[in-house]
């Protein structure tokens, strides 16, 4: 399936390449006819950043201070802890004409007062850039490295670790885009690495005292072509392929290679709605024969609705097959869907309200377990003046797992004060 979908790609770029020649002003992919509440600064709110020569630099800290009254997401003999963040992080872009390049790089400190084991600093770092090789044919690509711990809360976390799992991922992306006057084609290859590591056992408990992680280590390498045809400038439709390939570095029997055939749709209709819908098949074949084949619809959407420009309504609708590899050398996979709808409405012009409510599914292959969770979240932003603002959020966590081999039931409150600070 990887060459079928590189010989496409080769062939719908010379398609859209031949197009490109009929260059325009206008663009009939854009979508910025609509700018959500989120996204919209209002004058004399946006923060400027600092000019360094060629470069645009926009830095950062967040300094928050929340709690969680069940930091190990269980069901019973619950802890909570009071939680203080740091996040610094700077972004930086060119201001170049054509072509760019750009950086960004940041920290996540979290302490937990009561619970010291669960302290935990991550940070990220990247870089990436755009070749203008043409106004209408772009090569861009990025490449980046991530120091992430595992939730807690995460479907495949294990409650007897002493502390979070840490993750170190790195990853690096090529795409080109070619655009015509209704014809626009995109490929895509990508690479991932992630790195689990091993954690210490919770005191008192039988086993090994370290619980060894290298099972869960792999790259993930993919591939998509798509060609949109634009209907008009505020309408496309859009065929996408794309392919994987999961490749798990000791626990070889979970490797795996899927794809994805979908149509779609991309819109951005005057003051009333955008957003992109895509529909198709995906499936997944494992190397265990035990779990094979496995397939089913494939939904990712993304649609906002603009009842005024002071309310911004999102819903989110996502399918796909997620790994869940077992440390015994059996797989085991998932069907995991998840919807979500939001609303952010501008209160004042520097007061933002937002709600929310969010729900996943797993649906089990290769042992009995099936599991659903909701979130429902509430928060405020309050902007001060370009360079501080304060927000506020709130989430209330709950999780059922069912089967002979099912996960853990749990609920939390969570809730988090952050000062930002942004020059």
């Amino acid at each position: 399936m990887m060459k079928t979908i590189l010989y496409m790609s080769a062939a719908l770029a010379a398609l859209a390449a031949g197009s490109a020649q009929a260059q325009q002003a206008t663009n009939n992919f854009q979508r910025d006819r609509n700018t959500a509440v989120t996204d919209r600064y209002q004058p004399g709110y946006e923060p400027l950043g600092v000019k360094a020569g060629v470069w645009k630099l926009n830095p950062t800290v967040t300094v928050s201070l929340g709690g969680n009254d069940n930091i190990y997401y269980v069901p019973s003999n619950k802890e909570g802890s009071a939680i203080i963040t740091v996040s610094p992080n700077i972004v930086g872009r060119t201001t170049w004409s054509r072509h760019e390049l750009g950086f960004n790089a940041g920290v996540d400190s979290n302490v937990y007062l009561s619970q010291s084991d669960e302290n935990n600093t991550g940070y990220n770092v990247g870089a990436n850039g755009r070749l203008d090789i043409t106004s209408r044919a772009m090569l861009s690509g990025n490449i980046r490295h991530l120091t992430t711990y595992e939730p807690r809360s995460a479907y495949q976390s294990d409650v007897e670790a002493a502390e979070p799992v840490r993750i170190d991922s790195d990853a690096a992306e090529l795409q080109l885009t070619l655009i015509g006057n209704r014809l626009r084609f995109i490929g895509t290859v990508s690479t991932r690495n992630d790195d689990f590591k091993d954690v210490a056992r919770r005191a008192g408990l039988p086993g090994s005292p370290i619980i060894s992680q290298r099972y869960r280590d792999l790259t993930t390498s993919g591939a998509t072509a798509r060609f949109d045809y634009a209907v008009s400038p505020a309408i496309s439709v859009f065929l996408t392929a794309v392919a994987n390939n999961r490749r798990y570095d000791t626990a070889t029997i979970n490797d795996s290679d899927g794809t994805v055939i979908a149509l779609g749709t991309s819109f951005d209709i005057s003051s009333l709605a955008r957003g992109e819908l895509q529909l198709g098949t995906v499936t997944q074949e494992y190397k265990d024969p035990t779990i094979g084949k496995q397939d089913s619809g494939y939904v990712n959407a993304r649609v906002q609705y603009f009842p005024t420009p002071l309310t911004t309504l999102t819903g989110t609708l996502n399918r796909d097959f997620v790994d869940y590899p077992g440390s015994g050398g059996t797989t085991r996979t998932a069907l995991n869907t998840t919807v979500g709808l939001s609303v952010d409405h501008e209160l004042l012009r520097n007061l933002i309200v937002s709600a929310g409510v969010r729900g996943q599914k797993y649906e089990f292959d290769g042992i009995d377990r099936n599991d659903t969770g909701k979130t429902v979240m509430l928060g405020a932003r309050y902007l001060m003046n370009r360079r501080i603002s304060i927000e506020t959020k709130y989430s209330y966590v709950t999780y059922e797992s069912e089967g002979t081999q099912a996960f853990r039931d749990y609920n939390a409150n969570v809730i988090m004060t952050s000062l930002i600070f942004a020059y």
